[in-house]
């Protein structure tokens, strides 16, 4: 069983083998599950932890190592019956986030209702959802032309009681405030002598490198 990885992969169809390279390719590991053994060939040189399961059960998802991921992401999408039965025994696990791909809003509905978090994706979801849950700051991003993207952050404790100009985010890691969020209010006109404070959300824009310099400050 594989231990101490905190992303889970069920499904290995382009949704799922894209998500599962990308957050390799970020530095995580993870555990990845398929019933067709031609997929998991795909990601084998990538990880040791990618198994073929006969069942979707909790039996095998167990055997897997899913039940010790702090996030599982199931990957099957047109057969509704098997997400939906994998979503289940996750839920089940008491896997803390369960994530599922719909194919439908009646698909995403039944998911909801059982518990999951639901996304309808393509391969680009894929890269934006493995950037999501690389750093935990990030709650959702907007990728521009060129390298650049928007970025919609929790604001980093060590900036809580500054201002802008003291935090001076544009001359330290080369990126803008569009604005910032505060519990329902959405402050526009961003002030030299702003305050950052608790709970704060920042929209922010820049090039990838320099975001990502940021959010690991």
């Amino acid at each position: 069983m594989s231990k101490d990885i905190k992303y889970g992969i069920i499904g290995l169809g382009r949704f799922g083998l894209s998500l599962a390279k990308s957050i390799i390719e970020g530095g995580d590991d993870v555990i990845a599950v398929d019933i067709d053994e031609d997929r998991t060939s795909l990601l084998s040189d990538m990880t040791d932890n990618v198994f073929v399961i006969h069942q979707i059960n909790k039996d095998s998802f167990i055997e897997a190592g899913l039940d010790k991921c702090e996030v599982v992401v199931i990957g099957i999408g047109r057969n509704i019956e098997s997400s939906l039965l994998a979503a289940l025994q996750c839920i089940e696990l008491k896997i803390p986030r369960v994530i599922a791909k719909a194919n439908s809003e009646e698909h995403a509905q039944i998911l909801k209702m059982i518990g999951a978090e639901v996304i309808f994706p393509e391969v680009d979801t894929a890269h934006r959802l493995a950037r999501t849950l690389k750093n935990k700051l990030v709650m959702d991003f907007f990728s521009l032309s060129s390298g650049y993207s928007i970025v919609q952050s929790n604001l980093p404790s060590k900036l809580v009681g500054q201002t802008v100009v003291e935090a001076n985010l544009r001359r330290k890691y080369a990126i803008n405030i569009i604005a910032v969020k505060r519990g329902e209010k959405l402050i526009a006109d961003i002030t030299p002598d702003l305050v950052f404070k608790n709970g704060d959300i920042l929209v922010l824009v820049g090039s990838d490198s320099s975001l990502s310099k940021f959010m690991n400050m």
